[in-house]
């Protein structure tokens, strides 16, 4: 791996967090839009209130929540070409990982340099992204933060109400999950619904309050995925997913994370999702020996079920 330069290297050490960072990012700037047309809808333009309102504060009130939805348009537009350009030069680093691999003697340095000059504008475009990302975001939380008209005095009290109620409902709502050991590929769906423990469930909503009021917010955020993410480029996704549980879930250093990744690649007899859904290197192992020996049903940590759609 002598060929890998610097900035190329780093670049792939932590590929898996920075994508779900800015996947993460992507999701909640959605809910933030779902909120912002919620909030408009909520305006009964027939209605008697409507006509209470002076027309300056009416009209204030209008281009407030225009510039709120075309900053969050913004924002998400940003964050989805940083990733589409992320995972483009990934590619690249791996499929010249690949080339030199398969011919022992390629020279690489112009492919290299290409690529370093692509991570070099690709930071640009990051930095640029955040700079305007924070001045968008400003627009949009101000414009989420406003009392409605009203409705000024019942406020804080229904936050404290609502944090209440919350933390009750999902102490019941946590006696209500068990574990689930089953990892279900859905074609018909486009979903990929991986396996989890109640324990992971309650160690997501202790760790980050802030990102997940309830367990539902866990298992659809970090427990169900698109099916594009394995079957696009399903030897970049062993890649990533191979490095991952090497770096991640086992906390192994990026060396041995990214050989790690390096041999399991190539194994096409491996879906890329058994890899995301096992806990453990342990777990992997145990199903390559099953796989080998043909002999699936003795894998015991979860079950696996695919669901192809009908030719």
């Amino acid at each position: 791996m002598d060929y890998l330069l610097g900035k190329d290297f780093e670049f792939l050490k932590d590929t898996n967090t920075r994508q779900e960072e800015v996947d993460f990012e992507i999701k909640k700037a959605g809910i933030k839009r779902d909120k912002i047309i919620e909030t408009i809808q909520k305006i009964d333009v027939n209605g008697e209130e409507i006509k209470k309102i002076h027309p300056n504060e009416l009209e204030d009130y209008v281009n407030s929540a225009e510039k709120a939805f075309e900053s969050i348009n913004n924002i998400i537009r940003n964050l989805t070409k940083e990733l589409d350009e992320f995972n483009q030069i990934e590619k690249e680093i791996v499929e010249l990982v690949i080339k030199k691999d398969s011919e022992k003697d390629l020279d690489a340095k112009e492919t290299v340099k290409n690529i370093n000059n692509q991570i070099a504008n690709f930071k640009n475009m990051q930095k640029e992204n955040r700079i305007q990302n924070k001045k968008y975001s400003k627009l949009v939380d101000q414009f989420l933060q406003r009392e409605e008209i009203g409705k000024n005095a019942e406020i804080t009290s229904k936050n404290k109400e609502n944090t209440i109620v919350n933390t009750v409902y999902q102490k019941y709502e946590m006696d209500e999950i068990e574990d689930n050991l089953e990892l279900r590929v859905s074609e018909r769906h486009k979903r990929v619904y991986l396996p989890y423990t109640k324990a992971e469930i309650e160690s997501f909503l202790n760790n980050y309050p802030e990102e997940y009021k309830t367990p539902q917010d866990v298992i659809s955020q970090e427990f169900i995925t698109d099916i594009s993410i394995y079957n696009k480029h399903p030897v970049l996704a062993r890649f990533r997913e191979a490095y991952s549980l090497s770096r991640n879930k086992e906390m192994k250093s990026a060396i041995d994370s990214l050989k790690f990744a390096m041999d399991i690649m190539f194994r096409s007899d491996i879906n890329p999702t058994i890899i995301a859904a096992v806990k453990s290197q342990q777990q992997l192992n145990s199903y390559i020996e099953c796989l080998e020996s043909n002999k699936l049903e003795n894998f015991k940590y979860f079950n696996i079920i695919f669901e192809v759609n009908p030719i």
